[in-house]
């Protein structure tokens, strides 16, 4: 593709999350992104969101999405529990694609969906948005360059009250839900990236719902040459003041927030470095919604340069992430329809 080539973007899903995704990508340049259709189960849904959105195309089907030859890469945003399904739907019918997180409801789908993906030479990437936000660029940058000295601790969490996002994805195991799925996850990523390996122990404890799916979890990492991280997700919790990740070093340490997952601010040993969010087309869940553009634009470089996954974002490291989920429910005594 040519460096002013338009990526012409099909979404899957006309719920919250592609709500949002949808509103940062229209304050970009017309000339380099589009939303040109839209699909859910729902087609009246889908013809609201593309009325909202100023979006040619509604379908009521994704298959429909699917065989539209004019769009470039699709963006999946549905509940956990339909990721693998649409992605290989989408792979197989020549689209690359970009699937929110957690990249599907287990490793055993993660697998099949990056081996499906290297089979076709498409572009395949987990939506993690977090890790191109400017402030986590420059944590990277930070640790990379010695600011704190060695990394010893990764110190996480991840709090919501469920009154404030009445959602049945939280609860169900159908929909594979649960705190870690939804929230813990986005600390689990911060560790992949900040130690670039997989733990070599994993400890987890907390709390179930009645429907089989986590409320509250505690997880403790074990990385190799002595580093460690703590994991704390909760979902019937208000945090104040921030939903932060802290990282420990031999020297000093660093905070990011104050949303982990959408950070617009770190504090280093000597400063308080703030990267305002880009403001959204339309009003979003999100005061910092606008901050998907960075994602949207990192996925249309590697479009543009022909890459098949992302290396702020690869796949080894969706791998790890789910590997670790996996174990974490394993002991938490969450299971999903998937496992069978």
């Amino acid at each position: 593709m040519a460096t002013n080539t338009c990526i012409r973007w099909g979404i899957c899903s006309a719920g919250k999350i592609c709500h949002d995704f949808v509103s940062a990508i229209r304050t970009l340049p017309h000339a380099e992104h589009k939303v040109v259709a839209v699909a859910a189960r729902d087609l009246t849904r889908a013809q609201e969101f593309a009325k909202l959105h100023q979006i040619t195309n509604a379908y009521g089907s994704y298959e429909e999405l699917a065989k539209n030859t004019d769009v470039d890469v699709i963006y999946i945003g549905t509940a956990t529990h339909e990721h693998c399904r649409l992605t290989l739907l989408m792979l197989n019918h020549g689209k690359p694609v970009l699937c929110e997180k957690p990249l599907a409801s287990n490793l055993k789908e993660a697998q099949k969906m990056i081996s499906l993906a290297k089979e076709k030479k498409l572009f395949l990437m987990e939506g993690f948005w977090t890790r191109f936000f400017p402030a986590t660029i420059k944590l990277q940058e930070e640790i990379t360059n010695g600011s704190i000295g060695d990394v010893r601790l990764v110190d996480t969490r991840a709090f919501i009250n469920l009154s404030d996002y009445p959602d049945e994805k939280f609860l169900s195991p159908n929909l594979s839900g649960g705190s870690m799925m939804l929230i813990g996850c986005y600390g689990i990523q911060y560790c992949s990236m900040i130690y670039g390996e997989k733990p070599t122990k994993i400890s987890a404890s907390g709390h179930l719902y009645d429907t089989g799916t986590d409320k509250l979890a505690i997880v403790t990492l074990i990385y190799s040459s002595g580093r460690a991280a703590v994991i704390k997700t909760a979902l019937e919790v208000t945090c104040t003041p921030t939903n932060s990740v802290t990282v420990y070093g031999s020297k000093g340490s660093m905070k990011i927030g104050p949303v982990q997952w959408c950070p617009v601010e770190l504090k280093t040993p000597t400063e308080t470095l703030n990267f305002p969010a880009p403001e959204p087309a339309v009003k979003c869940s999100s005061p910092y919604s606008g901050g998907f553009q960075y994602q949207a634009e990192a996925v249309r470089q590697c479009l543009i340069k022909g890459e098949l996954e992302n290396s702020t974002m690869p796949h080894e490291h969706s791998l790890w992430n789910m590997e670790i989920l996996d174990e974490v429910r394993r002991q938490l005594g969450v299971r999903f329809p998937a496992d069978d």
